[in-house]
């Protein structure tokens, strides 16, 4: 967390509601204004430590990656009530990812960044970054949400529903939520290729090692306001806002849309995503549409680095500093 930052957005605090008067983020490679920006969200219980010996993302972005970090500038944002940097919720039920996406343009509009060349993320990030084009259409050139719907789906608002009550009435409330949380994170399938070898008591006896491993390592670096919040934002997101539909979303949109699922994701069906696909297709939409394979469910988003960065080199491939597809806005306010 060294490298964690701080951006001021005080002067939009009662424009767009917000609880707190700055926003953490994490800056890798050449700096702002001086090369094309990549901004990247993060997971329910991720942060802004995408690359680097510890980063999340580690084999998609840094030096010589897919998101080179010799070529782009990755500006990874928290989620403000994600509790990495201290900012906690008390109420963690107030506000909807459209609260968080303004909370984040605020901060882009603070740096001066009006033209991104992307937004990435993963499972939640890849929700908020519909949400953010949702309310800026003309935010960036490439859409890139990940293991990600435009809105939580009747079965991820029961998985959410079900989390809340672990962690509004368990004893061991981020435990009991994270080994919950494991089994639709994978799928039979990956628990099958992991455990399946081994004899009936050998294998009970290693899911619940695993599980415990899991929860044990959660409980340790995240905290019950930030789960329920993050929990809250998921279960509740539609980029339509219940004000428009998707297809006006769709052709407000000016950039290019890469849906990329994952084969048996529990959480969020290929089949969602490949119906969003042929929506835009329809709509007249540039869009690009992937699988992951993998035997790992929803997780395969983190597992499956190199198959995810060959869905999206082409989009990463041959920029250099000087980027001519839009004018880099001028030194941050």
């Amino acid at each position: 967390m060294k490298d964690l930052q701080k951006i001021s957005i005080k002067r939009h605090v009662a424009a767009v509601d917000a609880p707190f008067d700055f926003v953490s983020y994490q800056l890798f490679g050449p700096a702002l204004h001086t090369a094309p920006v990549v901004l990247v969200l993060h997971a329910l219980s991720g942060n802004s430590s995408v690359c680097g010996p510890q980063g999340w993302w580690n084999g998609l972005i840094g030096d010589d990656q897919t998101i080179d970090t010799k070529k782009f500038t990755v500006l990874a944002i928290n989620v403000p009530g994600n509790g990495y940097d201290g900012q906690l919720l008390d109420n963690p039920y107030a506000f909807r990812l459209k609260n968080v996406a303004s909370w984040v343009l605020a901060a882009l509009d603070e740096f001066g960044l009006k033209d991104l060349y992307a937004v990435i993320g993963g499972s939640l990030g890849g929700c908020l970054a519909w949400q953010l084009v949702a309310l800026r259409p003309d935010l960036c050139k490439h859409l890139i949400p990940v293991a990600a719907h435009w809105k939580a789906s009747p079965w991820v608002v029961a998985q959410g529903m079900v989390q809340d009550r672990i962690l509004s009435n368990s004893k061991e409330p981020l435990f009991d939520a994270r080994v919950h949380a494991m089994t639709f994170y994978r799928n039979p399938n990956a628990f099958a290729v992991k455990f399946g070898s081994d004899d009936s008591l050998k294998a009970a006896a290693s899911v619940y090692d695993w599980l415990h491993f899991h929860g044990n390592s959660l409980k340790d670096r995240f905290t019950l306001k930030a789960y329920k919040f993050m929990n809250w934002l998921l279960t509740t997101h539609d980029c339509t806002n219940n004000d428009r539909s998707i297809e006006m979303v769709m052709r407000a949109f000016k950039g290019e849309l890469h849906l990329i699922g994952i084969q048996d994701d529990l959480l969020y069906s290929e089949t969602d995503i490949e119906q969003t696909a042929s929506l835009a297709r329809a709509l007249g939409v540039q869009v690009h549409h992937h699988r992951l394979i993998s035997t790992q469910g929803h997780d395969a988003f983190l597992i499956e680095q190199e198959q995810l960065g060959s869905f999206i080199a082409s989009v990463f491939a041959g920029t250099t500093l000087k980027n001519d597809s839009y004018e880099l806005s001028k030194s941050p306010r």
